[in-house]
């Protein structure tokens, strides 16, 4: 089954975006945007996030927020979520 990163990418090439132009309407970060489009999902600061970017890419070229929202939670049944891990010196991290 395609992934997520590649469904946006074959859309996005199809309706003649470049990462650029997604950046640019959208207002995320491209390397936000190019991880998503290479599944690179530790990347990305949380499912939250991940979550948000990918409805408003979607919106962007196009597809439904119920046809990328069902692809969401497809992807979350067979996949486990990313965890990413904490740097010892994360200044966020109070203990």
């Amino acid at each position: 089954m395609e992934t997520i990163g590649e469904y946006l990418n074959r859309v996005r090439k199809t309706c003649g975006y470049s990462l650029e132009d997604v950046a640019g309407i959208t207002k995320i970060n491209l390397r936000y945007l190019e991880a998503i489009e290479h599944d690179d999902l530790a990347k990305i600061p949380g499912d939250t996030f991940y979550q948000g970017f990918v409805r408003s890419f979607a919106k962007c070229i196009g597809i439904s927020d119920e046809e990328i929202g069902s692809r969401i939670r497809e992807t979350a049944k067979t996949e486990p979520p990313v965890v990413k891990p904490h740097s010892p010196d994360d200044t966020r991290i109070r203990q």
